[in-house]
């Protein structure tokens, strides 16, 4: 049995970590649609500053490119919404994540 190198176990190591952050997303995205399917919706926003499409997150990249190719409509959101505050009812940027089916 050969003993691996330390950058190829680093290698490893790094492709584990990576493929868990992919799975992180997929898992949320996809609980997120499940909850609207049961509703009758068609398409979900995810309102979460991390969940913008982009390369500064290739891990959401990857995640919604394998919802894609599943048949999916994935493209980041970016509208407003109303938000109580304690001076009453405000608009609000919220940027996220469309996904429609």
């Amino acid at each position: 049995m050969e003993v691996p190198h330390a950058t190829e176990v680093r290698s490893i190591t790094i492709g584990v970590r990576d493929s868990a952050r992919v799975d992180f997303y997929l898992d949320k995205i996809i609980r997120a649609v499940k909850a609207e399917a049961r509703k009758g919706g068609s398409e979900v926003i995810i309102l979460e500053s991390e969940m913008r499409i982009g390369r500064e997150n290739i891990h959401l990249d990857i995640a919604c490119q394998t919802l894609v190719e599943k048949g999916f409509s994935v493209e980041n959101y970016v509208g407003s919404d109303t938000e109580d505050t304690c001076f009453g009812v405000s608009q609000v940027h919220v940027e996220g994540l469309k996904v429609g089916w």
